[in-house]
């Protein structure tokens, strides 16, 4: 497939496992949450010599990682 296919499913990838976790997070009572994101390793993996289709993959996590330190600022480790 091409690059871009890649880089598409993987920031797909990332927006709906956010959109699982974030679900989670806000209709459960927890003391530990995990989320695993493995967009950025199928990313780096298949796209390591093009930056700039890894980056928005990224991005997206970043979004994410983000919208936690904000919901949840007293969270200790991130």
């Amino acid at each position: 497939g091409s690059r871009r296919a890649v880089r598409d499913a993987c920031i797909e990838s990332a927006e709906q496992r956010a959109t699982v976790a974030k679900n989670l997070m806000t209709e459960h009572s927890w003391q530990f949450f995990f989320g695993l994101f493995i967009a950025t390793d199928r990313a780096q993996h298949k796209l390591w010599d093009t930056p700039e289709e890894i980056l928005p993959v990224y991005k997206e996590i970043d979004d994410f990682i983000g919208w936690i330190r904000e919901r949840y600022p007293k969270a200790n480790v991130i």
